[in-house]
């Protein structure tokens, strides 16, 4: 048996004259085209929320890194402490991507190396001519900008 595809609004149409008119006259590929006819409108939504989703998490950040990871402390004898993400040395004025509630935030490291002291992160708001820091906390996830999905 073949099932063609219908438009939604042909579906309910059917579905409608079929209820009123004849409600045992309604045929089973009818009730099928208008089954697969439902299905694909409902696949197509999901895949629309997903692109508004991805778009809305996109405002906050242009690129998506997978995962993130805390920033690692390693005290060398010969260079003195330095911060490490990923297994490279992360140095002061790097961009990188801190991990908010809201997605992942672009902004640049900045720390002045020494141990014990939190690295800040500073980022750009709509309005604010410099921008704005914050510090790190040592449990906060960061990442490389090349970390795209």
């Amino acid at each position: 048996m073949t099932i063609r595809a219908i438009r939604v609004d042909d579906a309910m149409d059917r579905a409608s004259a079929s209820e009123i008119h004849a409600p045992d006259a309604i045929d089973a590929v009818e009730m099928q085209e208008a089954a697969v006819a439902l299905m694909n409108e409902v696949s197509r939504l999901r895949q629309r929320v997903a692109v508004m989703e991805a778009v809305s998490r996109k405002m906050v950040s242009p690129i998506l890194p997978r995962f993130g990871e805390p920033l690692v402390e390693v005290d060398d004898e010969d260079s003195g402490p330095r911060h490490f993400l990923g297994g490279y040395q992360v140095r002061a004025g790097t961009h990188l991507y801190l991990l908010t509630n809201l997605g992942w935030l672009p902004g640049r490291y900045e720390w002045h190396f020494e141990p014990g002291t939190c690295a800040s992160f500073y980022f750009s708001l709509a309005g604010v001519g410099q921008p704005v820091a914050c510090r790190i906390p040592a449990d906060a996830h960061l990442a490389w900008p090349n970390q795209a999905i």
